[in-house]
């Protein structure tokens, strides 16, 4: 079903010079990507030459050496933080992360741990492809800010929040379902940008129940609506957002994450404005997938604005503490773990 429901995730032009706050492209892109997350909780992102396809074989390339490396070398990517280091899911699923990615520091540190000699290659394309998902990232959240009023906390919001991006491999387990790489689930991220490698594998689900494909290009990434992003808040003073949840199989990516869920209609998202991202991973045939995502994540505790609350609105949420919620496993196989973790 879902290569026939591609028409259902919306398809967001992001490569115009002219889109500029305040602008009339700004303002029509605003509002094609506030009912695209209302909607479907996602669309695709259009990126143009800023990424063009020797940069993706370049980059995919690299990542395929990255997890040829030997295990113990991998096993050195860890971090005190949830979700930032090395996770190998009964070995069909591995990945690793850089945390603070949009460094090029912090991206030549991960370099020279996994190559102690060097791989300039991979540092210097793991560093552009940060700096664009995370320029894409700020200027859809300022999108959807301004959108509902909110845009005074944006600045702040910006400022606490951290970029991770992780390096990921799905392979075919002849003891699993050989069609499915990873079961629905949402992101407990605030927001999440993925990019494949050849492959349609990513689906997403509709507002309808339908499970819907898309054709990638190199120049494409999916933008998905995560668990801290379902409202607007903000952090200690900062913005944070409206989005939805997450899941997973060992404990550490079962922290990111959480366990299959029901269908999105059944779930009652009360105040939620936005839709989570709720996706699967489909082989589609293939033997091996390779994946590169962005995911942000807010430093400090995270409160509802006073002006998303009102009497249609009531406040549906306590502070709660976003990296703390990451590492929970409260709600972990509920249809609504953010509900569960901070829920009035």
């Amino acid at each position: 079903m879902g290569r026939q429901a591609l028409s259902k995730i919306p398809v967001i032009d992001f490569s115009s010079e002219d889109l500029k706050p305040g602008t009339s492209s700004w303002l029509s892109t605003r509002k094609a990507v506030c009912h695209a997350l209302e909607e479907q909780g996602c669309f695709v992102a259009e990126v143009g030459n800023k990424i063009s396809l020797e940069h993706h074989n370049k980059i995919f390339g690299t990542i395929g050496e990255l997890f040829e490396l030997p295990t113990e070398t991998k096993m050195q990517n860890t971090h005190d933080k949830p979700y930032r280091g090395y996770i190998n899911v009964r070995s069909v699923h591995e990945s690793m992360g850089i945390d603070n990615a949009t460094s090029l520091e912090d991206t030549q540190k991960f370099t020279n741990l996994m190559w102690p000699n060097g791989n300039d290659h991979f540092c210097e394309s793991a560093d552009l492809y940060a700096k664009i998902m995370a320029e894409l990232d700020q200027t859809v959240t300022r999108m959807v800010f301004e959108n509902y009023s909110v845009e005074k906390y944006y600045d702040s919001n910006i400022a606490s929040t951290g970029y991770v991006v992780r390096f990921g491999k799905y392979k075919e387990h002849q003891n699993y379902d050989s069609k499915k790489g990873f079961p629905a689930h949402t992101d407990k991220s605030f927001t999440s940008i993925v990019q494949q490698y050849h492959a349609n594998t990513l689906e997403v689900q509709t507002r309808d129940g339908e499970w819907a494909g898309f054709d990638s290009t190199p120049s494409s990434f999916v933008y998905m609506v995560g668990d801290a992003f379902q409202w607007l808040g903000y952090v200690n003073g900062s913005s944070s957002s409206l989005l939805k949840p997450s899941e997973a199989l060992d404990p550490s990516w079962r922290s990111f994450h959480g366990t299959e869920l029901g269908s999105d209609l059944e779930q009652a998202w009360s105040n939620d404005r936005l839709r989570p991202g709720k996706h699967r991973i489909m082989m589609n045939g293939k033997k091996t997938i390779h994946f590169l995502a962005l995911f942000t994540f807010n430093e400090g505790t995270i409160h509802v604005p006073e002006e998303l609350v009102d009497e249609e609105h009531p406040l549906q949420y306590k502070p709660f503490d976003h990296i703390e919620y990451v590492r929970s496993e409260k709600g972990h196989g509920t249809e609504n773990p953010i509900k569960v973790y901070c829920g009035v």
